[in-house]
């Protein structure tokens, strides 16, 4: 009951102004037969604000991992082409990972997650993943696998240590 009774910060005030001013602008600008979905995007960016500001992170980490196990890749996909390469595969795992992302950094933004140093094993981590990342681009995307390797480095490393 603590956090409905809060006081508005300026920071609150200033959200709200610029949805207001979005929707409007949006209202005006976007033709109508993609009205709905920019409606959906205004109310998931909402929502992202809303959890930054009141809700905690670890528990949408924790929504993730259930995510990952009931809609994995063969749920759905969607095909990104990257001129030069083999393009880039969007899964709701992903989507939704992006989201936690954005939220966390909302949330280090309004002050209300604490900003805690990474341990020190965290920088072999990243240097693995950039020499994964630099062997991906020298060797090329080819694979005779079904699963493309950008796609297992991502889904293998990247966000794991995002996580």
């Amino acid at each position: 009951m603590n956090t409905l009774s809060r006081q508005f910060r300026g920071l609150d005030l200033i959200a709200i102004s610029l949805a207001a001013i979005l929707a409007i602008g949006l209202a005006v600008f976007v033709p109508m037969q993609f009205f709905p979905w920019i409606l959906l995007g205004l109310g998931v960016c909402a929502i992202m604000v809303l959890w930054a500001s009141f809700g905690d992170v670890m528990s949408l980490i924790l929504v993730w991992f259930v995510a990952v196990a009931c809609f994995s890749y063969f749920f759905w996909t969607k095909d990104v082409p990257i001129p030069g390469t083999a393009g880039f595969n969007i899964t709701i795992d992903r989507l939704f990972i992006l989201g936690i992302l954005i939220v966390a950094i909302i949330a280090l933004l309004m002050r209300r997650l604490p900003y805690k140093p990474a341990p020190k094993v965290l920088n072999v981590i990243f240097w693995m993943v950039f020499y994964f990342t630099i062997s991906l681009l020298w060797s090329g995307f080819a694979s005779i696998a079904d699963v493309s390797p950008h796609f297992r480095l991502a889904g293998g490393y990247y966000f794991p240590v995002i996580v």
